[in-house]
């Protein structure tokens, strides 16, 4: 088990963002997640536009610009409840998430939080997105 599942908290985060040579100071740098808003209607074009094979369903949040190295993306709630983390195995710079819990249901409208960690948890980025059906 990953140490940092356990320890998230928005004021971690916020710490970690201020610390000199922090990855997250560069805006150039920043992992974003499209569609962002994820309302049902962007998601819907967001499945028009960028078909998956991977998930016939479509209903899904990409996360871009992320390191071209095997990484972990933890998803969090608004009371920093994790929701999931998606493991990411390859060089892509990008990876998808089907907005399904880690108990196999689909996340409710609201705010989500990402944290991206290498995969020896060294912090990369966090950011936040929203969801609305």
């Amino acid at each position: 088990m990953r140490k940092f599942k356990t320890v998230f908290a928005a004021s971690v985060l916020i710490a970690t963002a201020a610390c000199s040579g922090d990855p997250t100071a560069d805006p150039a740098h920043r992992i974003t997640v499209q569609p962002n808003p994820a309302t049902r209607e962007a998601l819907l074009e967001y499945q028009r536009l960028y078909p998956s094979g991977d998930d016939p369903t479509g209903v899904r949040v990409t996360f871009i610009d992320l390191p071209a190295v095997p990484c972990v993306i933890t998803l969090f709630d608004q009371s920093g409840e994790l929701v999931n983390e998606v493991d990411k195995n390859d060089a892509e710079t990008s990876a998808s998430w089907n907005l399904m819990s880690n108990v196999g249901t689909q996340v409710g409208t609201g705010t989500y939080h990402f944290a991206v960690y290498l995969e020896d948890g060294t912090f990369i980025d966090r950011g936040t997105f929203f969801v609305s059906y």
